[in-house]
């Protein structure tokens, strides 16, 4: 809401500005005006852009305001996240025997594939929370939930376990995590350990994802 507050207040402020900036360069270096591509829409109407300053004016303030709410919404998603994490982790201490708690763990948000949070038995729900690699299971202590799955159960799905990164890496990775042998039964795995934006979450995709396929293929007695 506070994103799109801003985008309401910024957006005309700023194409005025450009477009302001930019009348006053043609007519300081006699540059020539052509006629914009946007002339002929506002032909009839009570503004006359005149020529290219108004199309250009147009496109640097679309473009600005994007680099605007993609920034935002990159740094603010994760806003107070050390605090959720410490939170959680203190959580955990008081359900879990120490000896669980010295297994590998990251601090995780769990989302099912269809992105639907429906309650269903046996099916993780979207969560943020720690995910502990123990020896005989996953288990995880999420802020709305608790679970185990037992490494049997991932053997079943028979599915590989696999960082997906978007393109240019302007958003987060993920890592899809299959833990049944239903389409269903996958979640998509974001780490959250110690990244400050959306951007910064491949490094520890990639930590998680050589984790798990490690324990997935480590001996059960090891």
């Amino acid at each position: 809401m506070l994103l799109f507050a801003l985008v309401v207040v910024l957006l005309p402020f700023l194409f005025y500005t450009y477009w302001v900036f930019l009348e006053a360069a043609v007519r300081v270096w006699h540059l020539p005006t052509t006629p914009g591509i946007l002339t002929g829409v506002f032909r009839r109407n009570l503004v006359s852009p005149g020529g290219w300053p108004f199309d250009v004016a147009f496109v640097l303030s679309t473009l600005t305001v994007w680099g605007i709410l993609y920034l935002g919404y990159d740094s603010l998603s994760l806003f107070g996240n050390r605090a959720i994490k410490a939170a959680l982790l203190q959580k955990a201490r008081g359900i879990y025997p120490y000896t669980l708690l010295q297994s590998a763990h990251y601090f995780v948000e769990v989302r099912p594939l269809d992105d639907v949070a429906r309650v269903r038995q046996g099916r993780l729900m979207p969560d943020v929370g720690w995910l502990f690699l123990t020896p005989d299971a996953l288990v995880f202590a999420g802020n709305e939930q608790v679970a185990t799955i037992p490494r049997e159960r991932m053997h079943e799905a028979n599915r590989s376990i696999r960082t997906e990164v978007p393109r240019f890496g302007l958003s987060a990775s993920y890592v899809k995590l299959p833990y049944g042998s239903r389409r269903s039964e996958t979640v998509q795995v974001m780490v959250r350990d110690e990244a400050t934006r959306l951007s910064d979450t491949k490094p520890g995709a990639r930590r998680l994802e050589t984790a798990l396929n490690e324990w997935l293929n480590r001996d059960t007695e090891g």
